[in-house]
């Protein structure tokens, strides 16, 4: 049975750590870590392990480590669990920089470890079954895709906060979350852009040194077109999800559901989630799944650095060509 330890007890992980949890027997949480003790402490009694707040303390205990802590950490952190002979899964974006991702990718390399970056999306239900259909190509190839994720972080808290931070969170929202998103079109388009374009602002999310809002617009191989809209100041918003026009069929989706629209038709052919089959955690236990099979047969992940690296550099030439500066 394969050990795990998360570091960082946040979100994203206890997130982490209830899918560690539901993908037992296979697996074990031996720990979680975060130089907040009562707060890995609380995270800890919740999904029954120890709780640390020193991560490297429990190297020993653990074959692989899941990295849940700001952006700016990720790089020195990820490369410590490494060269210890552990397996990391990273949590998006990779770190804060193209010179931190290649090595990480080279010391996992030289260590022979399994490098996964954790971008859950791809391996929800909804969104995978999407992919498989695309490869299927009942509806014709892509030829715009169109996403948006249109949301709020409440301030209150944030102002000093390291997601606030462009030194630690390494960009604006287009960075930080969007990440998900520029990597499953491209996943989606099976190709990388040949021309980029953006604007973004921190219009309504003042307290953020990035953008807040942005708006990205990508152009693919054969003249496919993809937009992303992507907000963190949005207290009122209806849109969240992607649209994929093929010539047959609108595929549309909510990352949770998958219809197929022709015309006035529209037929859900992905329905969502059922009661009780989305506890804690579940939106991690597939990456979870997918990075424990990796480490067991030997294999290199879906996501793993050279993958995990591509949405970050289609961001940063989205910044380089807008000549966005956060201000």
């Amino acid at each position: 049975m394969l050990r795990l330890g998360i570091v960082g007890s946040g979100g994203m992980g206890s997130s982490h750590a209830h899918g560690t949890n539901l993908a037992a027997p296979r697996c074990s949480l031996a720990w979680v870590a975060d130089v907040d003790g009562a707060r890995a402490g609380q995270l800890a009694d919740e999904v029954g392990c120890r709780a640390i707040t020193d991560w490297t303390a429990g190297l020993d205990d653990v074959d692989a480590v899941t990295i849940c802590t700001p952006h700016h950490l990720h790089a020195p952190q990820t490369i410590a669990a490494l060269r210890a002979g552990k397996h990391v899964m990273v949590e998006k974006p990779m770190a804060m920089n193209e010179a931190e991702c290649r090595e990480m990718i080279r010391v996992a390399d030289e260590c022979d470890r399994r490098l996964m970056v954790a971008y859950t999306m791809r391996f929800r239900p909804a969104p995978a079954r999407l992919k498989e259909l695309l490869v299927e190509g009942s509806y014709g190839p892509p030829f715009k895709v169109s996403a948006w994720t249109q949301g709020f972080l409440d301030p209150a808290g944030r102002i000093r906060h390291w997601a606030a931070r462009r030194d630690q969170l390494g960009g604006g929202v287009l960075f930080s979350h969007g990440c998900h998103y520029i990597d499953l079109i491209q996943w989606y388009l099976d190709s990388l852009p040949t021309k980029v374009a953006m604007v973004g602002t921190r219009r309504g999310t003042d307290w953020l040194e990035g953008e807040g809002t942005a708006h990205a617009v990508l152009e693919f191989p054969d003249g496919v077109l993809a937009s992303y809209d992507c907000s963190w100041g949005m207290r009122h918003a209806v849109l969240d999800g992607i649209h994929i026009h093929c010539p047959e069929a609108l595929l549309v989706s909510n990352y949770t559901t998958i219809d197929v629209v022709r015309g006035r038709e529209r037929e859900e052919i992905f329905p969502p989630p059922g009661p009780g089959e989305t506890p804690p955690g579940w939106a991690t236990l597939g990456e979870i799944n997918h990075f424990l099979d990796c480490i067991e047969r030997g294999q290199t992940p879906l996501t793993d650095g050279r993958e995990g690296l591509k949405s970050l550099q289609t961001i940063w030439q989205l910044y380089e060509q807008s000549g966005w500066d956060g201000r």
